[in-house]
């Protein structure tokens, strides 16, 4: 999103700034975060955007098949509402964002402080909602998948024992199945860990006017 938008100045978050009124960012380094300005917008007001992504900790990688969809974006008004015709603004948005120059917020330091950290708080509740509906999802697919591998085994179980040909074969079909279990239930730990994970957060300054009034 960033390289995409090298109009807007997207700041670090080694930023005084964003140090002082984002503390909730400081935990990765991947994130990014922008203040911008939008001429000619529908309203005047301010918006936030905040990009999500679906994050695999280490151990939850092998859950990555199944889960859909890459990057959630929220919009948010300052008072926490939800406006979704703001949230493909970075990537279908004709009208291009201008640099906001962050030194006018600097004089009311605590209140926005306070509104970026309950913004994100909603923002962060639509996430997890969001992704309580993969967990859901991925652990259905899971289910199906493993349930398919049992019935082959299974099949494949009775067909060695009807043969006569495997000596000691029913303590090898249980400890076939114990093994497809173990992996079930290591299956079902890694989408609980899975998360969401805050990749960009810009907020937009809307103006219905071309011009800012001095």
């Amino acid at each position: 999103y960033a390289l995409d938008h090298e109009e807007v100045d997207f700041l670090s978050f080694g930023h005084p700034l964003v140090e002082q009124a984002l503390d909730w960012s400081k935990e990765s380094v991947e994130q990014s975060a922008a203040l911008a300005l939008r001429r000619g917008a529908s309203r005047d007001g301010a918006v936030f955007l905040w990009v999500f992504g679906v994050d695999f900790p280490e151990g939850s990688e092998r859950v990555s098949p199944y889960f859909s969809g890459g990057y959630f974006t929220y919009a948010l008004d300052e008072a926490g509402n939800r406006h979704r015709a703001f949230e493909t603004m970075l990537v279908e948005d004709e009208r291009e964002l201008e640099k906001m120059d962050p030194r006018p917020l600097r004089s009311s330091q605590e209140r926005w402080r306070r509104l970026v950290e309950q913004n994100f708080k909603n923002a962060s509740e639509l996430a997890e909602t969001s992704l309580e509906k993969l967990r859901i999802n991925a652990a259905l697919a899971i289910e199906e998948t493993f349930e398919k591998r049992k019935r082959c085994l299974l099949r494949t179980q009775a067909r060695e024992l009807a043969s006569g040909e495997l000596p000691n074969s029913e303590a090898a079909h249980q400890a076939q199945l114990a093994t497809l279990s173990g992996d079930w239930e290591g299956n079902k730990l890694a989408v609980s860990n899975v998360r969401m994970k805050l990749y960009l957060a810009l907020a937009v300054r809307m103006l219905k006017s071309s011009h800012v009034s001095a």
